[in-house]
């Protein structure tokens, strides 16, 4: 009895140990974003609360944390207290579709890049591709709205980008967010809602003569190149 007890013991010891010291309540990742004035002020709070409610969906299919820390970045932000931590770069002006410059050529709404073979844990957003694909969607919107179609957006791919820092790897599904492609319907429906969005812009684009050419985005395409 007295041995059974001790093996019990032991294997109750053995998983303690192996249970991961973080608490249930800290969250695993933090995403640190870094971002302008504008984009600060206007786009901040409705940026975290749409990149917490995706995050939540897409940590049901995908290695993606569920409740992360989302923090503004500055100068004083110290590395070593985040030791699963991943950045955001918000490139130009991301807080309206209208007041962004045009950008000087087409390309990827957001990419990480390759470091040493291993894909950083820096994503990257193009904020005047993303607002020059939203301009005409929200042409007759309200500012409020504006906003929230581009968090969508935005939350999108850092999703995305997330994903391939998470898997370490460069490869695309055929359908939901990891799509090489978004329709505009898809980047701006929530993530729980991505497949079904995905579904009915395949149909339309089939009933409107077999061309998805005016109905999918710039794409999620040169996400990951070798760092220079």
């Amino acid at each position: 009895m007295k041995t059974a007890l001790k093996i019990i013991a032991l294997l109750a010891f053995a998983v303690s140990a192996a249970a991961p010291a973080q608490s249930p309540s800290q969250p695993a990742t933090t995403l640190v974003v870094f971002a302008n004035r504008q984009t600060q002020k206007r786009l901040w709070p409705v940026l975290v609360s749409t990149l917490r409610r995706d995050a939540a969906a897409a940590s049901q299919s995908a290695p993606v944390d569920g409740n992360p820390q989302i923090i503004l970045g500055g100068a004083d932000i110290p590395g070593p207290e985040f030791p699963s931590r991943i950045e955001v770069e918000l490139l130009g002006r991301c807080d309206d579709p209208w007041g962004a410059d045009p950008p000087a050529k087409s390309g990827p709404l957001g990419y990480v890049r390759k470091d040493a073979g291993m894909i950083a844990p820096i994503i990257y957003i193009d904020c005047a591709q993303v607002s020059q694909l939203l301009s005409p969607e929200t042409r007759s919107m309200t500012q409020r709205q504006r906003l929230q179609v581009t968090s969508e957006a935005i939350s999108h791919v850092i999703l995305h980008e997330w994903i391939h820092i998470a898997t370490q790897s460069s490869a695309h599904t055929s359908r939901g967010i990891m799509q090489p492609a978004l329709s505009l319907r898809e980047l701006t429906t929530p993530v729980a809602d991505t497949g079904s969005a995905s579904a009915k812009s395949q149909k339309k684009s089939k009933t409107e003569g077999g061309s998805d050419s005016g109905l999918l985005v710039r794409g999620f395409t040169l996400l990951i190149g070798d760092q220079r």
